[in-house]
This record gives C-alpha cells, structure tokens and sequence, in this order.
C-alpha cells in the first residue's frame, strides 16, 4: 500500500487571455479559411497563433492543412503543421 501525504503546495496564477479568430469562405464555399491568435498575459505569457484552410474537392471530399505557431515569451517557439484528407460517408 502505497500512501501520499496531502499535499501543502499552492500554485497562484494570475492572467488574462484574449482570443481573435476570422472565418472567411471563397469561391462559392469551396475553400474555408480560418485564422485565430489567442494571447495570455499576466504570470503566463503566450502567444498561438493558427491558420486553417479546407478546400473542397467534392461536397463530401476534402483536404485540409493546419499551421500553428506557439510562442512562449523567454522560453521556446513551436511550430506545428498538419494535413488531413478526409471522406464523409
């Protein structure tokens, strides 16, 4: 049996967060493009930033990319980038 005291340790942050996101649609909604930044100020700064696009190959087929971009004030810079295609039954 294993047994852990309670634990006395108190974290206490304090932040604020601001999110901004578009969504447009070009070409008769054929290509759906979506951008969002979402910063943290306060004990925790960050900054995301995302791109998406879907493009529409047929009504049920399409492929889409995201690029996102993570940035952490003092600390590191992310980048991610992802590429699905997808079916809809």
């Amino acid at each position: 049996v294993l047994t852990t005291p309670p634990s006395t340790v108190q974290s206490d942050f304090n932040y604020q967060s601001f999110l901004l996101s578009l969504r447009t649609q070009l070409f008769d909604g054929k290509l759906l493009l979506t951008g969002t930044t979402s910063s943290t100020m306060g004990d925790v700064v960050r900054t995301i930033y995302d791109v998406n696009g879907e493009y529409f190959i047929l009504p049920q087929m399409s492929i889409s990319s995201n690029i996102r971009v993570l940035r952490i004030k003092d600390v590191s810079t992310d980048y991610i980038w992802g590429m699905i295609a997808k079916y809809n039954f």
